[in-house]
């Protein structure tokens, strides 16, 4: 990706061409929504569902930009170990 633009939501970035640079420049508040014809998370789950993406923000965000921006594979990951 010499000299592109890199379009993350509504912004760009020139020159972005590593994960972390976009990451860094381009952070939001974490907003939860209902899925269309799916059931709601028990209040237990959701909580547990939301520390873990709170925990893991950062690499959530980094593979999805390397994944969906950059065109890269990105391996799956087991978390072995609690989260809190």
């Amino acid at each position: 990706m010499d000299n592109e633009s890199v379009l993350v939501g509504e912004k760009h970035f020139a020159d972005a061409t590593e994960p972390d640079d976009v990451a860094e420049k381009f952070s939001r508040k974490i907003s939860y929504s209902p899925v269309p014809g799916r059931p709601a998370l028990p209040a237990t789950q959701h909580r547990y569902f939301q520390e873990l993406v709170e925990s893991r923000a950062e690499a959530i965000v980094g593979k999805w930009i390397d994944f969906f921006v950059l065109n890269k594979p990105v391996q799956s990951e087991t978390i072995g170990r609690r989260i809190k």
